[in-house]
């Protein structure tokens, strides 16, 4: 199970990679995007570390929703597409597909090192949501952010800047789980996590091929 953690997000990089990307980008520029990445979550990780006390755990609805929402999902998606942004802009690059792998590989390289981190630090609290749900969640967030910045590079007016709502309102949306599995209500968790994964893998895989 720790090893679904902290191997789920290369294992699916690397097949989407090889299955979708090999034979449109080259593999340095893959490999720089996911070293990009990569460097973005050490800043990061630094910043969540100041910020990380303010949000503590409260026992009621809205507060454990909100802990998991900040810590899980919200805060790193939002700085791993924020910096992505800031960084290449909207603009495509060749083909679309070539846009989708350079962000599939940002996207990688962040969160594998995001799940490294919570073996290594947060090993004594390591429970079933950790090691299963929560890195299903993250490839569905990381789907749904490529996606959303294939389109937007497509999209030619002003409103294109209105769709980097869509990857926090799936975190928001993903953030249910971990709560539904504090309810004792894990079917639940289970099911919402399958069906956004596999929405947000739609998405993405006709975002890459369109």
């Amino acid at each position: 199970m720790v090893g679904f953690l902290g191997g789920a997000v290369p294992a699916v990089f690397a097949m989407v990679t090889l299955g979708l990307f090999r034979a449109h980008i080259s593999s340095a520029r893959i490999g720089r995007a996911a070293l990009q990445g990569v460097a973005f979550f050490v800043l990061s990780y630094v910043v969540y570390i100041v910020l990380r006390p303010m949000v503590v755990l409260r026992f009621d609805l809205a507060g454990i929703y909100l802990y998991y929402l900040f810590h899980d999902n919200a805060f790193f998606l939002v700085w791993c597409l924020v910096s992505y942004l800031l960084l290449y802009g909207t603009k495509t690059v060749g083909q679309p597909i070539q846009l989708c792998a350079r962000a599939f590989a940002y996207f990688a390289g962040f969160y594998t090192f995001l799940a490294l981190s919570d073996m290594i630090l947060n090993y004594n609290s390591l429970g079933r949501y950790v090691l299963f749900l929560l890195p299903v969640a993250r490839i569905s967030l990381i789907f749904i952010s490529v996606a959303v910045i294939v389109l937007m590079a497509r999209v030619r007016h002003w409103t294109r800047y209105l769709l980097i709502i869509v990857p926090p309102m799936g975190s928001a949306i993903a953030s249910f789980a971990p709560f539904l599995v504090v309810q004792s209500r894990a079917t639940g968790a289970i099911l919402l996590s399958a069906s956004i994964f596999a929405v947000s893998g739609c998405v993405f895989f006709l975002s890459a091929r369109t």
